[in-house]
């Protein structure tokens, strides 16, 4: 999948450098949403309520 990160994603992301939640969005944005075809291929990935598509 092609992914792009929008800057602010990226200085959130620093931010949470401390925390548990780090190391685990570090590893599911920048290895496996690239490795694979579309979000239904990652497990525990849900829509948000009231989200729409682009």
């Amino acid at each position: 999948m092609k992914v792009f990160y929008r800057e602010a994603f990226l200085k959130d992301l620093k931010k949470l450098k401390d925390t548990h939640y780090y190391d685990k969005i570090k590893k599911l944005v920048f290895q496996t949403l690239p490795e694979v075809n579309s979000l239904s291929d990652v497990m525990g990935i849900k829509a948000l309520r009231n989200a729409q598509s682009k």
